[in-house]
């Protein structure tokens, strides 16, 4: 029903929702989160089982949120973002 994921860096709390089909609050209360600042890259946290299909159209729509959620940004252009060392 539940698996470990290992979120990438830059993903935020609400793309590993997107992806795997839940809510943001959903996998506060399943990690036990108390602010999205405690969910960077590296960290392993539970997501609910979903199919190979399913987690793909996850993934290509929390794609497209990141790259709408710019200031100026514009279809097909490439997100810029700081990545610690």
């Amino acid at each position: 029903k539940y698996r470990r994921y290992q979120v990438p860096i830059g993903e935020r709390l609400e793309d590993v929702a997107l992806i795997f089909g839940t809510s943001t609050a959903a996998l506060k209360r399943l990690n036990d989160i108390d602010h999205e600042g405690e969910i960077s890259g590296g960290v392993t946290i539970y997501v609910p089982v979903v199919s190979p299909q399913l987690e793909a159209q996850g993934r290509a729509a929390a794609k497209l949120a990141l790259h709408s959620s710019g200031i100026d940004s514009k279809p097909g252009e490439p997100l810029i973002g700081a990545v610690p060392d």
